[in-house]
């Protein structure tokens, strides 16, 4: 995550992704055409396909972030997170 917010071309990005673990196990990734979510089958023991071509709306009542490092944060994500929280 670290080399992704300190990327000066977002272009050149090639992939991006995340894991949760919680009650299940998803990994999220999108290598730039398109954001697809895998869920582990336990059973299986891989993981599948659950969700594809997943996208944000343009406008939410809410947002979730976990802050508790926010002052290790780069500014410019620091400036985001306060502009969202203040509408």
């Amino acid at each position: 995550l670290r080399a992704v917010l300190r990327a000066s071309d977002p272009s050149q990005l090639f992939a991006t992704g995340y894991v949760v673990f919680a009650a299940s196990t998803h990994v999220v990734i999108s290598l730039g055409n398109g954001t697809f979510e895998f869920t582990l089958d336990p059973e299986r023991g891989s993981f599948v396909l659950t969700h594809q071509r997943m996208r944000m709306s343009k406008s939410g009542a809410s947002y979730s972030v976990n802050d508790g490092r926010y002052q290790d944060w780069p500014a410019a994500l620091q400036q985001w997170v306060d502009v969202v929280r203040n509408g």
